[in-house]
């Protein structure tokens, strides 16, 4: 009997105070993340119907016991990526113009890399690193990636959305 009560007591304290861990939390806005390979997340947004239409693609600074203090992706983990969450018979034919195919577009010391599909942009952002007036420029791994659906308007996020 009194192992009996042991035992209650103790799963109960347990459960009340896993409950307090979470209520914590429970004042935070959750994020919706999906790890697409080890350490690389996919982050998904919404339109009004419920289809995706964007995901942006980072790699964690802390994972698996690991920090990294300057997590990069590559062009191919981006590419291999993408023909993982958007195949080709979903993103549609590349534009026909080579200059139509891959925008570059400099903002002071950031650039963005866009390859244009039919029905998709995969969107990759570097930073320059360097300093121009010495010609001493190159550009840096891509930090950030996002893939946006072009017919598919996101839907605001209101802030007390997924609380």
């Amino acid at each position: 009997m009194t192992k009996a009560v042991f035992i209650l007591g103790f799963l109960s304290t347990m459960f009340f105070v896993g409950h307090a861990e979470r209520e914590k939390l429970s004042r935070l806005k959750r994020v919706e993340a999906y790890e697409v390979r080890p350490g690389i997340v996919a982050l998904p947004r919404y339109a009004a119907d419920g289809q995706i239409c964007e995901i942006a693609l980072e790699k964690l600074h802390h994972s698996a016991g690991t920090v990294r203090l300057d997590p990069t992706l590559t062009s191919t983990e981006v590419d291999q990526i993408a023909d993982q969450l958007v195949p080709n018979d979903e993103r549609g034919a590349k534009p026909k113009g080579l200059a139509e195919q891959e925008i570059d577009s400099l903002a002071g010391n950031s650039m963005e890399t866009s390859q244009e599909y039919q029905n998709i942009s995969i969107h990759m952002y570097r930073a320059i690193v360097g300093t121009p007036s010495k010609g001493r420029v190159f550009v840096d791994d891509i930090a950030a990636a996002s893939i946006k659906w072009k017919h598919r308007t996101c839907r605001a996020v209101a802030e007390n959305d997924d609380k």
